[in-house]
């Protein structure tokens, strides 16, 4: 009976504990999330809250609502196609540090091809795009 006691109030005490750990709030600082649920239109959405909209460039794109890992996609078919907000620079010069997350499937790599192409045009501005 005492031992019984003693494992019903560890227990209780393990779960009040795990239950007042915080959860942290992903979205603290997000400068964009683009989860890509619309199933038409040339604008991709922001859900960040900061109304960073993507417009979407080239008649190459094509939304596919099922087509992503977590929900919706975009389809670039390679011929200069785009995901753009025109503001970006407003919110990205300046920083000292940003961290991209994206998923992304290829039909096809070639070796003198990458996803991330960085650069700097000149004075304090630096280009990140995909490709």
């Amino acid at each position: 009976m005492r031992n019984g006691i003693k494992r019903l109030l560890f227990t209780f005490i393990v779960f009040v504990a795990l239950s007042s750990i915080a959860v942290a709030n992903l979205t603290d600082g997000l400068l964009g999330y683009w989860n890509l649920d619309e199933a038409d239109g040339k604008t991709a959405a922001d859900s960040s809250g900061n109304g960073n909209d993507a417009s979407l460039k080239g008649n190459g794109v094509k939304w596919k609502p099922n087509g992503g890992r977590l929900g919706g996609a975009l389809e670039f078919d390679g011929g200069g196609d785009a995901a753009e907000d025109d503001n970006g620079a407003d919110y990205i010069n300046g920083l000292t540090a940003l961290t991209v997350a994206v998923w992304v499937k290829s039909a096809e790599t070639k070796s003198d091809r990458g996803f991330i192409d960085g650069r700097d045009p000149g004075g304090d501005d630096t280009v990140l795009s995909l490709r």
